[in-house]
């Protein structure tokens, strides 16, 4: 395999900044409604060209596209390519309350993707993507009698993460079947504390702090149908299925007494209590998917999705959360105007659009919280290259300001590199 220096150098750049935007972002995200299961999942915006199409996932396939959430899709990659697709996400969240809001922005590793043939039957992927994303500071103010005002600090930082490594197979002409094996892991700390301010020695203040780590397999299977109508075009049907996993964990529990906190240094007291190494399960819920894709190779495609998962069995060390069953649908696609244009690089282009609405796992106060997102995107060929960067937005909201909840308003900006080469090509001529 032959890279050119230059898309070498845009590689080694790209994964150097994701890990080090990874690395200082602890808390890779800013929302309240993390506080639940294992935090606010990521998988609406793992890949930057399906994000751009509303998240379109099950049938979406290319020769050039790793598209780890359908494994089947792997088939459709070229038996003499390799591919690399990574990216990094950034992302501007307002929180809205009946009475203030308040705005924070957050980047990080957002996917890293590779694709590569095996055979000519069988064609193969791994990568490493964020799962969910842990980050909340919440301050609850009550008062209590005969001791006065209180206040419940909740914080909570990150998150769990997949490593992959998936094949596929072409059971036929047009069937395909494909499964990943992820290595789920990472950290979930959740704080609370109890601060008494009005009180200067009677009462210290109280910290409860829970550690989960999480460090288990699972995996999920892909079914994927792809026909050539007489017209050239192309239909496409996928599914998806991830059993229900039980994932081995441990958590440490740390209960102590403290002086000063919010606005002011920590000073640790007594401890109280503490474990270490308490092992049990985190139950990551079963998950189903179908998808349609029609499209025109190399000039335009149009998919629809519907994916549903079992969020109401969830528990961790047997203790369930607010959480219910989710669905989601999307629609979108793409459009490049003319691949083969040589004077005009705009027509060249790839432009995408997509919408999705997802009936989320959050249920609180009798509330289901929705989201709505509407995206848009660019596919920048690189020039004298199959390698593309893509860029991708997705401007929407989540949640509600009925019954005292929080809206929550963001904008979500991708920045990708897809890197399709050719793989054992000899040169004719040195």
């Amino acid at each position: 395999m032959h890279l050119n220096n230059n898309i070498l150098k845009q590689l080694l750049i790209l994964i150097f900044l994701g890990f080090t935007l990874n690395s200082f972002a602890q808390i890779r995200i800013h929302s309240p409604y993390s506080i639940f299961g294992i935090g606010k999942l990521r998988s609406d915006s793992y890949n930057t060209v399906l994000m751009s199409m509303g998240g379109i996932r099950n049938a979406a396939s290319g020769e050039g596209l790793v598209n780890m959430y359908n494994p089947a899709t792997y088939s459709s990659f070229d038996s003499t390519s390799f591919i690399f697709d990574g990216g990094i996400l950034a992302t501007n969240r307002t929180l809205k309350s009946v009475n203030a809001s308040e705005t924070g922005t957050y980047a990080s590793l957002n996917h890293l993707l590779f694709g590569f043939p095996i055979t000519r039957w069988l064609k193969s992927s791994f990568g490493i993507v964020p799962y969910s994303d842990v980050g909340y500071n919440i301050v609850d103010d009550i008062y209590l009698n005969n001791i006065g005002n209180t206040k419940i600090q909740y914080i909570g930082s990150g998150g769990m993460n997949q490593a992959y490594v998936g094949a596929a197979i072409k059971l036929h002409k047009n069937w395909s079947l494909g499964a990943n094996m992820y290595y789920n892991f990472g950290n979930i700390d959740k704080t609370r504390n109890v601060l008494f301010p009005d009180s200067v020695d009677n009462y210290l203040n109280a910290k409860l702090r829970g550690n989960v780590r999480i460090s288990a397999l699972s995996y999920s299977l892909g079914l994927l149908f792809k026909k050539e109508l007489k017209n050239g075009q192309y239909i496409s049907a996928g599914m998806t299925f991830a059993p229900e996993a039980n994932l081995n964990s441990r958590i440490e529990y740390l209960a102590s007494t403290f002086i000063g906190g919010l606005s002011n240094p920590e000073y640790l007291g007594d401890t109280i209590i503490s474990t270490t190494e308490d092992k049990g399960k985190v139950l990551l819920p079963a998950q189903i998917g179908g998808g349609l894709v029609l499209e025109q190779p190399m000039h335009w495609k149009i998919g629809i999705d519907f994916n549903w998962q079992e969020w109401s069995k969830y528990k961790s060390f047997g203790i369930s959360d607010s959480l219910a069953n989710s669905w989601n649908i999307s629609v979108g696609g793409e459009f490049i105007p003319d691949h083969d244009a040589i004077k005009s690089y705009l027509k060249k282009i790839r432009y995408r659009l997509g919408f999705r609405y997802s009936h989320t796992n959050i249920y609180l106060k009798g509330n289901h919280l929705n989201e709505i997102g509407i995206s848009f995107g660019f596919g920048l060929p690189i020039v004298r290259s199959k390698s593309t960067f893509n860029l991708g937005f997705e401007f929407g909201k989540f949640g509600t300001t009925n019954d005292n909840l929080i809206r929550e308003n963001f904008v979500k900006f991708t920045l990708g590199l897809s890197i399709y080469e050719n793989w054992f090509i000899r040169r004719k001529y040195k």
